[in-house]
């Protein structure tokens, strides 16, 4: 009927006027095969149309292979599909436990706050939200004064082992009297062993090696 509607079985009333057969007999179904062939490619130039194709391109025959494989494509196809909604119903039933649990220990939170109970869940989830944004934003300046206060820390180190390692620093007492010192320090029983770190406290020049000194102590 389609065909006859857009023109392609003009004249379909000679057809059947020529073409005397009767249902069941080789004749009518050999007229009744050729009549298939025909819808058939009439269906399959106006698929290629409709998808874009040249009206010449060539289409892949229909074949037995060719449909055993669109079968077969079809059934992993099916398979893939069935593991995607088995796998979207898992988790949508973790998260609905999820949630159940969630609100479960809220409510259970809640149990002594009358005025939490008289608000209406979204109100509630609301003022929480507030809440956890406020604190968040406490533990945020709480960080930042921490971090400035090891920021300063790690300057006075930095400031103090260069002047250490430049023997910049101003000592009460001269280097005489620190040898003296070392000396009797040293001279004492069982000291033997820190003799050699006593020595290491002025370089070959003499100079003091604050870093040695405080290691030494």
């Amino acid at each position: 009927n389609s065909l006859i509607e857009r023109g392609k079985l003009v004249g379909m009333e000679k057809i059947k006027a020529h073409v005397v057969v009767l249902p069941g007999g080789a004749k009518f179904m050999k007229f009744l095969l050729t009549l298939i062939k025909f819808v058939l490619q009439e269906e399959l130039r106006r698929a290629k149309a409709s998808s874009g194709l040249a009206p010449d391109a060539e289409v892949e025959p229909i074949t037995k292979t060719r449909i055993a494989q669109m079968i077969a494509s079809h059934k992993r196809l099916v398979d893939v599909s069935e593991g995607i909604r088995g796998t979207i119903r898992e988790d949508v039933a973790a998260l609905t436990e999820r949630t159940r649990k969630i609100e479960s220990l809220i409510e259970t939170v809640l149990q002594g706050c009358d005025l939490a109970q008289q608000m209406n869940y979204d109100k509630l989830m609301l003022l929480w939200d507030v809440r956890i944004n406020t604190q968040h934003r406490e533990q945020q300046k709480i960080r930042q004064r921490m971090q400035a206060i090891a920021d300063e820390y790690d300057r006075v180190v930095e400031k103090t082992e260069s002047k250490l390692k430049s023997n910049e620093l101003t000592l009460p007492f001269t280097k005489e009297q620190l040898k003296d010192c070392l000396d009797k320090y040293t001279a004492q029983p069982g000291m033997e062993q820190v003799h050699q770190h006593a020595q290491d406290v002025f370089d070959g020049t003499g100079k003091l090696h604050a870093v040695k000194l405080l290691q030494l102590l």
